[in-house]
């Protein structure tokens, strides 16, 4: 539970932390960057400690680590590859993020966020026949709910009783899908 209530805090605050920095003038950009480099720094430093042989990986290698044969150094020299790979991705997410929360709105852009968790459950439900429970799919429809309530109407101002929120100035709602989704 406490590492659950760890990744709920984590990723809460990716949202929040760019609308912080706005509001007390920062540029998000910076912040981003230096959370980024700092998360670097961190990643480098214990692989370092590791003193993994680092090569580019030969082509077949991504088979063995998906079958689980690869073991030694050629196992921490994927691993870091894939890790520079996935963080640059990273990066780009999150610079999405920050314009998504920079036009809309911490609460919107979590909650497609949020919402992300629907292409893992559908992919389960179609690839390996694990059907979501009655609790699972309740949620899931909830979810959807709100996400339709926010998207309709349209114009300057659209209400999702009873919470009420304005969208951005000049640009309609619907047109104005945000960046975070692209990043499912």
């Amino acid at each position: 539970m406490l590492f659950l209530l760890g990744a709920v805090g984590c990723t809460s605050l990716v949202n929040i932390v760019p609308a912080l920095a706005s509001r007390r003038g920062w540029d998000g950009r910076a912040v981003l960057g230096w959370n980024y480099l700092a998360s670097a720094a961190a990643a480098g430093l214990l692989a370092a400690l590791a003193r993994p042989a680092l090569y580019f990986p030969a082509p077949g290698l991504l088979a063995g680590a998906l079958s689980g044969g690869m073991t030694g150094p050629s196992s921490m020299s994927f691993a870091v590859w894939f890790g520079l790979f996935t963080g640059v991705l990273y990066l780009l997410c999150l610079r999405a993020v920050e314009k998504s929360v920079r036009e809309k709105g911490a609460g919107v852009t979590t909650l497609y966020q949020r919402l992300g968790i629907l292409v893992p459950i559908l992919c389960s439900a179609l690839l390996w026949g694990e059907v979501p429970s009655p609790v699972q799919l309740a949620g899931l429809a909830a979810s959807v709910a709100v996400m339709a309530a926010l998207w309709g109407g349209g114009g300057q101002r659209w209400t999702c009783w009873p919470f009420t929120a304005r969208s951005p100035a000049g640009k309609s709602w619907p047109s104005a899908w945000p960046p975070c989704a692209s990043c499912w």
